[in-house]
């Protein structure tokens, strides 16, 4: 009998997880890495310490090794190869193109590709990616919470996300500020912020101002400069997952275009295609990408087992 496959597409937390578990299984995995031309948040983060089983804080990066360093414990066939589209055969299996000339077939697919912050329009903010500027606060808030914050935004979300800081710890999100000069906010959550002692801007950030990476202060467009530590960035995001065309492969998708699973099982509306971690509609992060790599595997494990009359 020929034994089932899976492909699992991303090798950052959920997809290593979810390869990790059907190797352990003594299942067959195909596990798609392109790390070195798609950076995810994981390697993008500084300092990662709100994952269990770290004594310290862990460069993003670094965390990233050894998990690649895990990876080679098991028969995993793990290439370095860029996904460029998922459809189906007419038998019903996944067929799976990457930039190399081939393709891969399989009875399963887990997505598991991360996401890509969108950045302020500014000069230089990969300098400050990760030491001053920060994409998610659960990750990072603790860390930064005592310092002088803003927040970037285009949308009513950053008026949101500083109110929320401040409902944390007082005084932890000093003003809110626009990347673009037609940003319009919502009046009413503009007077909720301002009557808790945060400043709404509407002049947008131009530049940085700082030193190997520490900010000290913004500049706007109309010439104010603003001290500040630290920027969270609400700009929204890239998703990495446009492999899946709907011409092609019709996922379920919500208003953002996230992909909509049934979080019982992390399964799509596209039967054995399942999506783990960032790319689906769930929370963005590592440990519960990690365990939806894992719940995602288990569940395929189990239909192979029923699959064999077991």
């Amino acid at each position: 009998m020929t034994q089932e496959k899976t492909i699992v597409i991303g090798a950052g937390p959920g997809g290593a997880s979810a390869a990790i578990y059907l190797a352990r299984f003594n299942q067959q995995v195909t596990l798609f890495d392109a790390g070195k031309t798609i950076r995810g948040r994981t390697a993008w983060a500084y300092e990662l310490e709100n994952v269990l089983g770290f004594t310290k804080p862990l460069p993003g990066p670094d965390f990233l090794h050894n998990i690649d360093q895990q990876l080679k414990r098991f028969d995993i066939d793990k290439r370095e190869e860029t996904v460029t589209a998922v459809t189906k055969t007419p038998e019903g299996r996944f067929m799976v193109n990457t930039d190399k000339p081939a393709h891969y077939l399989a009875d399963y697919v887990i997505v598991a590709v991360g996401v890509h912050d969108v950045m302020p329009d500014a000069p230089d903010v990969y300098d400050y990616f990760g030491k001053s500027v920060f994409p998610c606060a659960a990750c990072n808030w603790y860390q930064t919470k005592g310092c002088k914050t803003a927040i970037i935004t285009n949308s009513d979300m950053g008026l949101i996300t500083a109110r929320a800081f401040n409902a944390m710890q007082k005084g932890s999100a000093l003003c809110v500020l626009p990347d673009r000069p037609d940003t319009a906010f919502s009046r009413d959550l503009v007077v909720l912020a301002e009557s808790e002692g945060i400043a709404v801007h509407s002049s947008p950030l131009i530049c940085f101002n700082g030193e190997n990476g520490k900010l000290h202060s913004v500049t706007l467009a109309n010439g104010a400069n603003l001290n500040l530590d630290i920027l969270y960035t609400r700009l929204g995001v890239k998703r990495h997952d446009i492999f899946l065309n709907a011409e092609t492969l019709v996922v379920d998708r919500d208003q953002d275009g996230y992909i909509k699973v049934n979080f019982e099982t992390l399964e799509s509306s596209v039967p054995n295609l399942f999506a783990v971690g960032p790319c689906n509609t769930g929370p963005d992060q590592i440990i519960i990408a990690a365990g939806q790599g894992a719940s995602a595997a288990m569940v395929i494990h189990d239909r192979i087992l029923t699959n064999l009359g077991i």
